[in-house]
């Protein structure tokens, strides 16, 4: 009997020592299970965190595109400008050389007329002057023949 009590004893602590143990297992797959369930938890919260980045991505490339579209429909709106404001400098430099070159023209041309007019003038000028001084030299000749005719008359 005393032989089975100490086989017992000794299954009984073979028993604890595999409780023990199996406690022992037990807690390391309780601690697995809830780094298992942690790990999960992590991974599901990584994957809504890569999706909500996925689609802030998605956005921001949207936006740019609509963005680099707009700048682009404005970069070329201000080129259409630019060559339109250069085409009118240029229409108006044209012009501007034209209407110069005319009124040079018309001043060349006015200053000719002026020129003739002030040569006929000056020639009417010296021919009434002849005029003048013919009369004079006339109106004194007579003077002379007056104060002859007098003179004689007188005597």
């Amino acid at each position: 009997a005393e032989a089975e009590v100490q086989a017992f004893a000794g299954d009984s602590s073979q028993h604890r020592d595999a409780i023990r143990s199996s406690e022992k297992v037990l807690e390391a797959a309780e601690a697995a299970e809830e780094r298992t369930t942690n790990l999960e938890e992590e991974r599901a919260r990584v994957q809504e965190e890569v999706g909500s980045l996925r689609y802030a991505v998605k956005d921001i490339k949207s936006f740019q595109h609509r963005r680099a579209q707009e700048l682009d429909v404005q970069a070329k709106k201000l080129e259409r400008t630019k060559r339109k404001l250069e085409d009118e400098r240029a229409t108006r430099a044209r012009t501007e050389a034209a209407s110069e070159a005319a009124e040079v023209a018309s001043t060349a041309g006015q200053l000719r007329r002026l020129q003739q007019l002030n040569g006929l003038l000056t020639e009417q000028a010296l021919e009434a002057q002849r005029e003048l001084d013919g009369r004079a030299l006339l109106q004194a000749e007579l003077r002379a023949e007056h104060n002859e005719l007098a003179a004689s008359e007188a005597e």
